[in-house]
């Protein structure tokens, strides 16, 4: 079967998008074997385009331009939407780095306080209090009551929180 080869004349007219089209082609043109590929691609997708909005929206001219107006909305609303999704993964960046170091410093004093109170009380106990004892922890623990309450408490508040999910 021999190829067949079809010519069609095409003349633009507006030289507006005669450059746009020239500047489009200059950047990816490398892409292509040559300009009538490149221009051929170029209205084919056009052709797609076009097919696929007239068929949804009733293949009326000023029906296919409203679904475009559409589209470009929605295009608009992407945008706006990514770059929102772009300011919030920062906050929560921030956020996550904000209570890592809350929690850091929150561990620390939580033994401090817990050495200061076991402090306290073997100094009431008539205990000698040594300054590497304090140093090397040994006061650190949380007494066992606190420990309970602790677990109470987030008993509590984690399975209500999760409870009702």
């Amino acid at each position: 079967m021999k190829n067949i080869e079809v010519i069609q004349t095409l003349r633009l007219y507006d030289a507006d998008f005669i450059a746009k089209l020239g500047t489009l082609m200059q950047r990816e043109g490398k892409n292509y074997r040559n300009k009538n590929e490149f221009l051929t691609e170029l209205m084919k997708l056009g052709y797609e385009r076009y097919i696929a909005i007239a068929k949804f929206d009733g293949a009326g001219e000023t029906d296919t331009l409203a679904v475009i107006q559409r589209e470009k909305q929605i295009n608009e609303c992407s945008v706006t939407l990514q770059e929102i999704t772009a300011l919030l993964t920062e906050v929560i960046e921030y956020l996550t780095a904000q209570f890592k170091a809350s929690a850091i410093y929150h561990s620390v004093a939580h033994k401090l306080l817990s050495a200061n109170y076991r402090m306290l009380l073997a100094h009431m106990d008539g205990e000698n209090v040594l300054r590497t004892k304090i140093d090397d922890g040994f006061f650190d623990d949380l007494p066992e009551r606190f420990e309970k309450i602790i677990a109470s408490l987030e008993t509590k508040f984690f399975e209500a929180k999760f409870a009702t999910k």
